[in-house]
């Protein structure tokens, strides 16, 4: 096999693993990022705007067939282009959220420290209340020592 055949089967490959993993979501991204809209890319297949609107909303489980047929609606080029910026956008969010979700952890054991320290202050405060209590009682410490 010669290496161009092997890097087109390889491309073939690696195309249909990134097709596969396409999700509903990013179907509809994708389409939206390339200027389209459902009613446009049924046209295209010849079928309902009701099908790519069940595809794109996860009504039909989203297949390599409808990936493919979004990537030969939009051409290659385009559907690339696209899909690199979904992700891309998609790396962005989910960045922001992990960073979103390590501040309300941070700030929670903030909070929780807090919490601890004014239970122990408590604590401590009515420790003493008792042992001033106890000593007045029962005369503890009081100055018959001696």
């Amino acid at each position: 096999m010669s290496t161009t055949q092997t890097n087109r089967n390889t491309d073939t490959h690696n195309d249909e693993a990134e097709q596969h993993v396409l999700t509903s979501r990013e179907f509809t991204m994708i389409l939206r990022k390339a200027g389209y809209n459902h009613a446009e890319m049924a046209r295209y297949l010849g079928r309902s705007r009701s099908y790519v609107s069940n595809i794109a909303n996860g009504i039909r489980t989203m297949t390599l067939r409808h990936a493919t047929e979004l990537r030969q609606f939009l051409g290659d080029s385009l559907y690339r282009t696209a899909l690199a910026l979904v992700r891309k956008e998609q790396a962005e969010r989910e960045r922001t959220l992990a960073e979103q979700r390590q501040r309300d952890m941070e700030r929670r054991r903030t909070e929780l420290q807090e919490e601890a320290r004014q239970q122990e202050e408590r604590r401590r405060l009515r420790e003493e209340e008792l042992r001033a209590e106890l000593e007045g009682s029962t005369g503890i410490g009081s100055s018959s020592e001696g």
